[in-house]
């Protein structure tokens, strides 16, 4: 009878836990039941029974802590089966019993682990787990529910570590769980491991940014649908949900605006299949993340359809708000409100409005009320963070001291926790100084640095061993240069220049792999146990970095217990670093130039220039050499200051579209003329430079006998063409060329590579690689055969690819043979993606990413980028790291590049390029490039018609080909019409856009 009572009791309750499981406030009714069932089970004579009962309620008490965040309730079951139903089975002695009670208490070691992180809970569950593997068949009943609980478990810690071996066992044991659910197609159950594949390879792509890791989520999600669309809502709208969430991720890596559609679609389909009524914290969660999506889209794109995009976020958000409790979720209630308050702020900074900054707080305060740095110290940074950005733009737009005040009050609070990871502790040190920089408080601006400057050179280094950027580069923009500012500012020009290089340098390692390189073809290659020991120790201090950062919710205390698990690893891998700098050819890793090398490339007769611009203004900070020491002057230009020169690129700030000198740089390249607004803004932006920033070094330079100058610009004035700029003499007509030699440098360490290649290159026989109008590609150059067929009979040897025959492959063997590579060919930059920028060859393309890991070009003295936007740096998410197309064979191995930075005109860019390989050879003698260059230039200035239309002549007579001889005979006629004295190219746009890079 007893046995007969239990199992209608166990049906009943059964159907009483199936009624009311969505009800929270039916829970205490549910698990009294369940209660006295296990309690009435003590009199049952069969002890299998007893034991079941255990069980149901340990289950009963796991599922009720899903409804609620009692953990009590995890204890409750954890005790039960530790203290009652584990000797049960061993007195019965049957093994399935036994694997069912490791199964249900490794289900709540699992759920332990999910609330607390405690990786102690995790080893016990996964204890638990293999315990009931060890005792089943595969393909027995459990084998699925262990190996998807498995996977759930170190799933879950993959989250948390980032470390891929939790990722592999993971995607081990769903495989295992899959093979038995997939005889089920339409099962619930085979629905959720494909929900946990689909979930961990969602992981992977944000940790590597695979595209592949983005596609295989894609597709486990869309199998979900299949199954669950037409017979499961709820569950189906959750699979929208992560689908969304997917797509979104995926937008903000690739910010393609077709991902974010399809996940807004996801999205929308997710709130139609359920409604707040039903599922009240899905949906609101729904429209959260939709909410966050369409912040992402107003960040991203806020001057294209910006206010759409802020209104429909804004709709979203406060959706999500009308429906979360705050009682219930108070951390999802103030992750909604930092979200609203974030946008306010952005909004804040393009509009102005008061109305926008009274919101932005309002909300920034409610999530402050309810968040504390003890239980959400990341939400409880990011609220400062957003705080105190807010004030760092009303005392910027308006100037009330008190702001300024309050702004430092927050970011200084942020930078002063000890529980925080260093990504979060490096963005709010970067606003923190961003800050003091507009303050001048440069003593305050050194003090952040100091903060943070070990944190941002660990992050360095171990971003070499990752597939992606990480976060902390963009918040790390600027740091050093900051910090040189400051210094500058202070009377420390010595410590201004180390900083200042060491930021430049830093950024140039990251964007193309130089320490990557070194380590992967002189260590791996030669010390390969060294080399896996960095590699593990780069893993773990990602990994201890990640755990402590704002991936996954953590307490306080486990907080800084993954933060001090982060300084051990810190150390592990330093000491590592040291013993492989000790290996011959690798002790500069990880160095930038300090003081001695810069002294040792600095020559004589010869300046570097560091340009630093600010909000307060520039620094130029000047460097030269006498009798081996080297001295530094900071020439301060506060007239031309960040805002003037962003101005000078894309126009007035209440222009509705691009304008400036950055909107003819990105013009289209078969347009005939560029625009007028860019070529007023190079006359400007060229008299600008030359009264406010060229002139004051001049000054200085007086006495030095200096014939030559290397300009080291930093951020956006990477962009600007500096050396053609107008000094105040001779009514404005000379330049910065009529005075001296200039070359332009990514970073003094750039050219301590460069200058011994170069020296050690000129005995080599000169041997011309040419690439001309690769075919099919875009549209030809007109000139591009004659540029060749000239400059081929100035080298005893030569090889040129043209049309169909530039592909790819002939092209890299070319560059590994020839003394000078020359390149009549398009470059295209691409502003999104610079590494993504390239030549156009025959079908192919020869991007920045492949040049960065092709091998070194042991022979090339001299690479000219005869083609369009080619010196062109990438401006928009990483101001300091030079990435253009020169740099990229500068790290390459060459030590000289000439490259352009706007789309040129095919005729006189022929006249220019031909003028300078004449006085580049000319009797034999080794000309200078730099100086070969810049007569050349001063010659296209200052050619008058009638010279030119001689030129034309000459060519014409030689030309074969019936479209380029027309071409030439149409631009005979125009010169020919023109007066002989007339100069047809004296404007900048035809002459300036030419730079020498490297030696």
């Amino acid at each position: 009878m007893q046995q007969i009572s239990y199992r209608q009791d166990v049906a009943l309750w059964r159907q009483r836990h199936s009624e009311t499981q969505a009800a929270a406030s039916q829970w205490p009714i549910v698990i009294k039941g369940w209660e006295k069932l296990a309690n009435d089970a003590r009199g049952f004579a069969d002890p299998t029974s007893r034991l079941t009962a255990i069980l149901m309620l340990a289950d009963a008490y796991r599922e009720y802590y899903e409804t609620s965040p009692d953990t009590s309730l995890l204890e409750k079951a954890k005790r039960l089966l530790l203290d009652t139903a584990l000797p049960l089975s061993a007195s019965i002695g049957d093994p399935h019993l036994r694997t069912s009670v490791d199964l249900e208490l490794g289900s709540i070691y699992l759920s332990l682990y999910e609330n607390n992180r405690d990786s102690e809970h995790a080893v016990q569950a996964d204890g638990c787990f293999i315990k009931t593997i060890s005792a089943i068949s595969k393909g027995a009943r459990l084998w699925d529910i262990v190996h998807h609980n498995r996977g759930n478990l170190f799933a879950l810690r993959y989250v948390v570590t980032g470390n891929n071996a939790d990722f592999d066992t993971a995607l081990s044991c769903y495989k295992a769980a899959l093979q038995v659910r997939e005889h089920d197609p339409h099962s619930v159950r085979l629905c959720r491991t494909l929900n946990g594949l689909a979930g961990l390879y969602e992981q992977h792509y944000r940790f590597t940014g695979r595209a592949s890791d983005s596609l295989e989520a894609e597709e486990f999600y869309e199998r979900i649908l299949l199954v669950l669309d037409q017979h499961y809502p709820a569950l189906a709208a959750t699979a929208h949900s992560n689908l969304g969430n997917l797509l979104s991720a995926r937008y903000n890596l690739t910010q393609e605006q077709a991902d974010a559609l399809a996940a807004d679609e996801h999205y929308k389909s997710a709130l139609e299949s359920v409604s707040f009524l039903e599922s009240p914290d899905l949906w609101a969660t729904v429209q959260s993340n939709r909410g966050t999506l369409w912040a992402t889209v107003y960040y991203i794109y806020s001057a294209v359809n910006g206010e759409k995009a802020f209104q429909s976020a804004l709709e979203c958000l406060n959706a999500a708000l009308d429906v979360i409790q705050k009682e219930a979720a108070p951390h999802f209630w103030a992750t909604v409100h930092q979200e609203l308050g974030q946008i306010y702020v952005r909004h804040f900074e393009s509009t102005g409005s008061e109305d926008d900054a009274k919101d932005a707080l309002t909300h920034i305060r409610k999530a402050l009320r309810v968040c504390r740095r003890r239980d959400v110290p990341t939400l409880w940074a990011t609220l400062h963070q957003d705080a105190g950005i807010l004030a760092a733009l009303s005392f910027r737009k308006y100037g009330p001291a008190v702001d300024a005040r309050r702004a430092d009050r927050h970011f200084s609070l942020v930078l002063a926790s000890t529980s925080l990871p260093d990504s979060y502790l490096v963005s709010a040190g970067a606003e923190l100084m961003r800050l003091r920089i507009s303050t001048a408080n440069w003593q305050g601006v050194l003090e952040a640095h100091s903060r943070i400057g070990s944190m941002i050179e660990t992050l360095t280094q171990v971003q070499i061993f990752l597939e992606t950027d990480e976060e902390w580069l963009r918040h790390a923009q600027g740091v050093s240069a900051m910090a040189g500012y400051a210094c500058a500012h202070l009377d420390r020009p010595l410590d201004a220049v180390r900083y200042v290089e060491q930021g430049l340098a830093r950024r140039i390692a990251v964007a193309f792999g130089t320490d990557r390189v070194l380590l992967e073809t002189t260590v791996k290659r030669n010390h390969l146990a060294q080399y896996t020991a960095l590699n593990e120790a780069a893993m773990l201090l990602r990994d201890a970095s990640r755990t402590s950062s704002g991936q996954v919710s953590l307490s306080l205390s486990q907080t800084i217990e993954r933060r001090m698990e982060s300084r051990g690893c810190r150390l592990k891998f330093d000491e590592l670093v040291n013993s492989i700098r000790r290996i011959p050819g690798c002790d500069g890793l990880f160095h930038g130039s300090g003081i001695e090398e810069l002294a040792a490339v600095v020559e004589p007769r010869e300046a570097l220039v560091y340009l630093v611009t600010m909000s307060p203004g520039t620094i130029a900070l000047v460097v030269t050499k006498s009798s081996d020491e080297i001295s530094v002057k900071a020439v301060p230009a506060e007239a031309l200051d960040a805002k003037a020169i962003d101005e000078l690129l894309t126009g007035p700030e209440d222009g509705e579209s691009l304008g400036g000198y950055l909107a003819g740089q990105l013009l289209d390249n078969n347009r005939d003329r560029p625009p007028e607004s860019f070529l007023n803004a190079v006359n400007s932006s060229l008299s600008l430079f030359g009264t406010r920033l060229i002139q004051p070094i001049l000054s200085h330079l007086n006495g030095h006998d200096i014939c030559r100058i290397v300009l080291l610009p930093g951020g956006r004035a990477k962009l600007l063409p500096f050396h053609a700029a107008y000094l105040p003499e001779n009514d404005g007509h000379t330049t910065l060329l009529d005075k001296l030699d200039v070359i332009f440098a990514p970073s003094a360490r750039s050219l301590i590579q460069a200058r011994p290649l170069s020296a050690a290159r000129p005995d080599l026989p000169k041997y011309l690689g040419a690439v001309s109008n690769p075919a099919p590609t875009h549209q030809q150059l007109r000139f591009a055969n004659i540029e060749v067929r000239e400059i081929a009979p100035l080298f005893p040897a030569s090889e040129c690819l043209s049309g169909p025959n530039a592909k790819k492959a002939a092209v890299l063997r070319l560059m590994q043979d020839c003394t000078h590579l020359h390149f009549a060919c398009h470059g295209v930059f691409n502003l999104e993606a610079p590494l993504m920028s390239y030549l156009a060859l025959a079908g192919e393309e020869l991007t920045l990413g492949e040049l960065a890991r092709v091998s070194p070009l042991r022979a090339v003295r001299l690479v000219v980028l005869s083609a369009c936007r080619t010196g062109i740096s990438h401006d928009r998410k990483l101001p300091d790291e030079p990435t253009g197309i020169a740099t990229g064979f500068l790290e390459a191995g060459a030590p000289t590049i000439v490259a352009t930075l706007w789309p040129v005109d095919d005729v006189p860019t022929t006249f220019l390029i031909l003028d300078f390989y004449r006085r580049l050879f000319a009797n034999d003698a080794n000309c200078p490039p730099a100086r070969a260059l810049r007569e050349a230039q001063c010659w296209l200035r200052d050619v008058n018609a009638d010279a030119m239309c001689k030129e034309l002549k000459r060519l014409m007579v030689k030309e074969q080909d019936p479209d380029t001889y027309a071409t030439l005979s149409d631009t005979y006629r125009y010169l020919y019409g023109l007066s002989p004295e007339a100069r047809p190219f004296s404007h900048p746009y035809f002459w300036a856009p030419f730079t020498l890079t490297g030696a």
